[in-house]
């Protein structure tokens, strides 16, 4: 029969090794965790703005309407904050708009302007004018916008013609638009309207082409209107003039 000190000995042996054995917490390396920590396992604020990677953040990992208006404070979102898409677009948009007159009264029963080449006609204003004297009186035929200008066209009243007096002088006035992007950089006309160049993107080349064919083309349109203004015009003339090629004493009509 085992004494009472031989089985404590024996269970002082035996639980020895056990204690050995006991298990320490360690942290995990190779854990994958989708989608397990919801709102609910964060405090409210416990994640600050330090706390986010700058640009860590997308549209989709944002739920649907999941920031409104009123979780945003004022003047929070900075331009920097955006992303450079859309940093891109709010490049080239039109921060300002400016507008330009300029005009000119010419001999000959014609005028023209052109507008600045950063800058489009928008509307033109015109009269004839015989400034009291060595002019015949003007009627206007046509006050145009054409192209990157605006153009007139005066011809002689055949009431009041006096063929000893000069073709009545031509005014016109053009109002030009010009525009600004956000950043500064002035917009430049393009086939599609006002938009920026960025000379340094992969198809400016391509873009500066197009861009200067659509001016040229402009310019040509305007060129061909105003010499079809002056052909009607010189042929109207050509016609009052040879009803009345010795006529300078118009009273005797006007009676």
């Amino acid at each position: 029969m085992l004494s009472i000190r031989t089985v404590v000995s024996i269970f002082v042996i035996a639980a020895a090794p056990i204690a050995t054995q006991v298990a320490t917490a360690q942290a995990a390396t190779d854990l994958v965790c989708s989608q397990c920590v919801s709102n609910s396992d964060i405090a409210n604020e416990a994640v600050g703005s330090a706390k986010i990677v700058d640009g860590s953040i997308k549209s989709a990992d944002l739920a649907a309407n999941a920031v409104k208006a009123t979780n945003i404070n004022a003047s929070a979102v900075t331009f920097n904050k955006l992303s450079p898409g859309i940093r891109d677009q709010l490049d080239g948009a039109v921060a300002s708009i400016s507008f330009t007159k300029v005009s000119a009264m010419e001999e000959g029963g014609t005028a023209d302007v052109a507008c600045p080449e950063d800058k489009l006609a928008i509307s033109a204003s015109c009269d004839c004018d015989d400034s009291g004297v060595g002019y015949n009186v003007g009627v206007l035929r046509s006050c145009l916008v054409v192209g990157d200008g605006a153009l007139a066209s005066c011809s002689v009243d055949a009431f009041w013609f006096n063929p000893l007096l000069e073709e009545p002088l031509a005014y016109v006035e053009a109002v030009c638009m010009g525009a600004v992007s956000s950043d500064g950089t002035p917009l430049v006309l393009t086939p599609a309207g006002f938009a920026a160049f960025n000379a340094n993107s992969a198809d400016a080349g391509n873009e500066a082409e197009q861009t200067a064919t659509w001016r040229k083309e402009q310019h040509d349109a305007f060129e061909a209107a105003k010499a079809e203004q002056q052909r009607e015009r010189a042929d109207l003339n050509r016609r009052i003039r040879a009803r009345y090629p010795d006529y300078d004493d118009r009273s005797a009509f006007r009676e």
